[in-house]
């Protein structure tokens, strides 16, 4: 009896989710990050070289995630400014915009997380960024966009990804 209730234990345990995460290396080479889960699919999109894209999906809706690399005019400009200015091009440009967190973040590569939400085709949108500094001028952005209740389900998900990311 003991056993089954042993067996039982490290079957809903949190470590075993540990077991499910697979790493994802781009094409060319340039990053890595850990996906925590087999939900999060890499998605080409026509015109790149290499997925920087992905989805997360399930009966609840889809969560997209996008990556892309900014350069920055001079070291001096922090990721805390980057995320200043998205911050005003999106009051600006993003219908029912409710702004939301503006925060450290420290994970491989130490930066700033903003989240905010908007309207789009009547029903909120919420999104998450992590902006990453990797190099004097390089800054790497994660953002994750969805439903608000997705995004706030997936936030371990989300923080575990921008953690893990890192250079090859």
């Amino acid at each position: 009896m003991t056993g089954l209730v042993l067996v039982l234990t490290a079957l809903v345990s949190p470590f075993t989710i540990v077991g499910q995460t697979q790493q994802y290396t781009v094409a060319t080479g340039q990053y890595v990050l850990d996906l925590p889960s087999p939900q999060w699919r890499a998605v080409t999109v026509s015109g790149t070289d290499y997925p920087r894209d992905f989805r997360y999906s399930d009966d609840n809706g889809v969560v997209r995630m996008r990556l892309r690399r900014e350069v920055v005019k001079n070291d001096g400009v922090s990721t805390t400014d980057v995320a200043e200015r998205q911050r005003l091009l999106d009051r600006s440009a993003r219908r029912g915009y409710v702004t939301g967190t503006v925060e450290d973040f420290k994970g491989v590569f130490s930066g700033t997380k903003y989240s905010y939400e908007y309207v789009s085709a009547g029903k909120p949108v919420a999104t998450v960024i992590y902006y990453l500094r990797v190099a004097e001028r390089a800054i790497y952005r994660i953002e994750f966009t969805g439903s608000p209740k997705m995004l706030f389900d997936l936030a371990d998900q989300t923080q575990s990804i921008a953690s893990s990311f890192r250079l090859k």
